[in-house]
């Protein structure tokens, strides 16, 4: 998918098949955990400007591959500390998923409970919301 969205870009750039080739990116990279995958998003990433039409996306991406740096690179609290900035961006933009992202956040510092408990939260006020559910999945 991301070769075509890339020719597809390239052919006619457009900030939809940016965020498409971005998206690609990010998947192709929690499959592999090839670190060439992830310096590549990290680079498209860099270069894209958030559209608000998009913005939830992006910032969920990023704060994803911020989590992959903190537990896998870099274990400092100052790049948890831009995890929680990005996680705050994303509860300005939507509550609901800004609690789904502290989650994601408390899990990766080890606080498994905590982060159980909001996406119970999340469940119970917001049941038809299919995010919290897929979180309590994985």
């Amino acid at each position: 998918a991301f070769d075509y969205f890339s020719k597809a870009y390239n052919s006619e750039p457009n900030i939809l098949f940016l965020f498409w080739k971005i998206v690609s990116k990010f998947y192709t990279w929690l499959q592999s955990g090839d670190y060439e995958d992830y310096e590549e998003m990290n680079r498209l990433l860099s270069n894209f400007e958030v559209q608000s039409q998009f913005n939830v996306n992006i910032k969920w991406i990023q704060l994803k591959v911020k989590l992959y740096e903190y537990t896998n690179v870099d274990t400092t609290e100052e790049v948890l500390n831009k995890a929680k900035d990005i996680a705050l961006e994303i509860k300005s933009i939507s509550q609901y998923l800004g609690y789904i992202a502290w989650s994601e956040i408390y899990a990766a510092a080890g606080d498994f409970k905590k982060s159980l408990d909001m996406i119970k939260d999340c469940i119970e006020t917001n049941q038809f919301q299919v995010h919290a559910y897929i979180r309590l999945y994985y």
